[in-house]
């Protein structure tokens, strides 16, 4: 499995693709990153009013609900499709993107609604707690606890335990990876898939990708203030919960979907992180974008990919859960991790 990325002394304006070049000319901002009280205030603005979001779709329902963590309620958005069926269904648990410090139930409406509309399955949306108000390992622990009770509810939602998939972008990508292993590891069912867009694997170490994609506006620069709030100093980066990349063995992980465009700081990681689920013998469907950048699943009202790259997605999805999930299970009894 392979994928390149133009060489620093090639990457201009022209090497984006059309659509992402017209947002970073007409929209994008490349002021620098400030996350004191006022700058993150205006960050969540930004990323709750979700101006360049795809157009909203009609779903069946829209249900807000709370589930107890350990620290108190997680918010939950449930979406349902037109057409629920009878008795056990295959859900979607989607975690959402914003560097850890930013987004919210609302900031990723759009793309949940059209997960309903493209695979009838029901989605639910979680909202962790942010940094840097709760650092690590809060998004995780909201994340895992999210999980727990979506399978003590399975019954009352209608959920095939065995028939949820994890999503996310960015850091939201991130959890959904971290929500596989810690099943994996905890002897709950696993997950069917996990659709990863451009997730952060690795905060431990700074790719090649991070030292040569400047020209955007979350460069390297910014991506070490939101890891320095999520992750303050004396924590250890590399381990697995904040980067699913140094887990110990990637053994019996879902079927993958991984999205990420060269023009991202985070392709490598991207990129390093399916090969080594494709290495153990797992099926991994690559999304390598040229010319693409970070977050431009949340850019779908200009960066037409947006909706190519949910398609796909919902194409894996519905691929993957026809299949039999049983070995996939059993595996877990004799892991070594």
């Amino acid at each position: 499995m392979k994928s390149s990325r133009p060489r620093p002394d090639l990457v201009s304006m022209n090497s984006f693709e059309a659509d992402a070049r017209r947002y970073l000319v007409e929209r994008a901002d490349f002021t620098p990153l400030k996350l004191d009280k006022a700058g993150l205030k205006a960050l969540r603005a930004k990323r709750h009013a979700s101006a360049d979001a795809l157009p909203s779709i009609e779903v069946g329902e829209v249900l807000d609900d709370s589930v107890a963590g350990r620290y108190g309620s997680i918010g939950l958005r449930r979406y349902l499709p037109k057409e629920p069926g009878d008795g056990p269904q295959p859900v979607i648990m989607f975690f959402h993107g914003g560097g850890w410090v930013a987004g919210d139930l609302d900031s990723h409406d759009s793309i949940c609604r059209r997960m309903v509309d493209l695979t009838g399955m029901q989605v639910i949306a979680v909202a962790y707690r942010l940094a840097p108000e709760h650092p690590f390992p809060a998004a995780f622990e909201d994340a895992i606890d999210a999980h727990r009770m979506v399978l003590e509810r399975a019954e009352r939602w209608n959920v095939d335990t065995a028939r949820i998939a994890v999503m996310g972008d960015g850091t939201g990508g991130s959890l959904a990876a971290v929500v596989s292993i810690h099943a994996r590891d905890m002897c709950h069912p696993i997950p069917f898939a996990q659709v990863l867009f451009y997730p952060v694997t690795d905060m431990a170490a700074e790719s090649g990708s991070v030292a040569s994609v400047t020209d955007v506006p979350i460069p390297a620069a910014s991506l070490r203030k939101l890891y320095a709030a999520y992750m303050p100093p004396g924590l250890e980066r590399a381990d697995w919960r904040a980067s699913p990349l140094h887990v110990g063995s990637v053994a019996g992980l879902p079927p993958t979907f991984l999205a990420v465009g060269d023009h991202d700081p985070l392709f490598d990681e991207g990129v390093a992180f399916a090969n080594r689920l494709y290495k153990a013998g797992i099926t991994v469907r690559l999304r390598a974008l040229p010319g693409q950048i970070h977050g431009y699943l949340s850019f779908g009202a200009i960066i037409a990919e947006a909706s190519r790259s949910l398609v796909a997605a919902a194409d894996f999805l519905n691929d993957e859960r026809l299949g039999d999930t049983a070995a996939e299970q059993l595996l877990c009894e004799n892991l070594t991790v």
